[in-house]
């Protein structure tokens, strides 16, 4: 799926790019003024598209290769714009985030809940990730949340949080990511930079009743 994913977007991205190289041809030479209006708003409208299709190139980038990773801790919280979860890493210093992710093109009114939720509930649970199959280790709980499935002792139930009861977007997913460098050589979740999707799974297709 990422495939296919990656490849659609970097299609539409060199569409676009043509596009606008097209459009800005068009203001240079075009003498009539309304049609020159009309050509510089489109290419402020395609700028933007472009930008946003860049991004979900980034968020969506596959690195699907040595995508198994095994007997992961969590080590942290992720609380931000994009969506909340978890870091998880390997006694190796492999990392990962898992996480609920809201498509930039949307507003942000779905996202898993952490409220409640303890570090000390992963005490001693070790997790494996499949980036091909995110099923083997986490279970949906349609219309609920999601249920985290570790190699020993209790599943872990995260509710996810639905905003807005009346709204359905199929691009809702939880998505886990490589996290490669740390750059300034500290523990700082923020810091690191996040390489890419590697898998991703649909949440909840259409949203029912939030649990809160």
């Amino acid at each position: 799926m990422n495939k296919e994913r990656i490849n659609g977007l970097l299609a539409r991205k060199e569409e676009l790019i043509a596009r606008i190289e097209e459009l800005r041809a068009f203001i240079k030479e075009e003498d009539n003024s309304e049609l020159n209006r009309l050509d510089v708003e489109e290419l402020k409208l395609t700028e933007s598209l472009l930008k946003i299709v860049k991004r979900q190139i980034k968020i969506t980038k596959p690195y699907m290769e040595d995508a198994v990773f095994k007997d992961m801790s969590m080590v942290g919280f992720l609380e931000d714009t994009e969506g909340n979860g978890f870091y998880f890493e390997d006694k190796d210093g492999n990392k990962v985030s898992l996480r609920s992710f809201q498509d930039p093109f949307r507003e942000g009114l779905s996202y898993l809940n952490l409220k409640g939720i303890k570090e000390s509930d992963f005490d001693g649970l070790l997790f494996d990730f499949d980036g091909n199959d995110l099923s083997k280790s986490v279970e949906v709980v349609e219309d609920q949340g999601i249920r985290l499935k570790p190699n020993n002792g209790h599943p872990i139930f995260i509710p996810w949080y639905v905003h807005d009861n009346e709204w359905s977007d199929d691009d809702m997913s939880l998505v886990l990511a490589r996290i490669t460098e740390e750059t300034d050589g500290s523990f700082d979740y923020k810091e690191w930079d996040i390489s890419g999707n590697i898998g991703s799974m649909d949440l909840i297709k259409y949203y029912g009743k939030s649990n809160e």
